[in-house]
């Protein structure tokens, strides 16, 4: 199996492992109902589908503690399109998680490289995407994550919120 970096590599045998150990996890990934292209996360995580106020994937105990993170998922002709034609939807979902004391993550289908090539018929630059993506970060806290394939960003969103339910255990 090949991976882009460490921390996929990471990701996938701390999953794995956490699959065997036979322990009922207390985590549930929340996926929002209107997200169509969801991702697919391993066997071992409970997944429901429920309507986010804003985000794609959120995640709570069993007893219905939500974590205080939010996932955006974009793919790269989304992300041109949300950070032009969509900006001013896409930003009063930044101010909700802002009001709402929760940490708003950018989970990218693409690397960094891959956003400064562009997309086909965008005429938005892709160094001006990347800038606008590092503006937001800096001015709303969103956090950019670049992965290099779906599986990738499934490992990444699980192993955060993983990290998250180890501090409410």
């Amino acid at each position: 199996m090949l991976f882009c970096d460490v921390a996929s590599a990471f990701w996938f045998l701390f999953l794995r492992e956490r699959s065997e150990q036979r322990h009922e996890s207390v985590m549930v990934v929340l996926v929002d109902t209107r997200e169509q292209l969801a991702v697919t996360f391993p066997k071992a995580v409970k997944v429901r589908r429920v309507t986010l106020p804003f985000g794609d994937y959120a995640a709570e105990t069993d007893a219905g503690q939500r974590f205080p993170v939010v996932w955006e998922r974009k793919s790269l002709p989304d992300l041109f399109s949300t950070m032009t034609s969509n900006y001013p939807r896409f930003k009063m979902e930044l101010l909700a998680a802002q009001e709402a004391n929760v940490q708003l993550l950018l989970g990218i289908e693409g690397t960094l490289t891959d956003v400064l090539e562009g997309v086909p018929y965008s005429d938005f630059a892709g160094e001006s995407c990347v800038r606008k993506v590092m503006t937001l970060w800096v001015r709303y806290g969103l956090r950019p994550v670049f992965c290099c394939n779906r599986r990738e960003l499934a490992q990444q969103i699980v192993g955060l919120f993983a990290a998250i339910e180890r501090g409410y255990q």
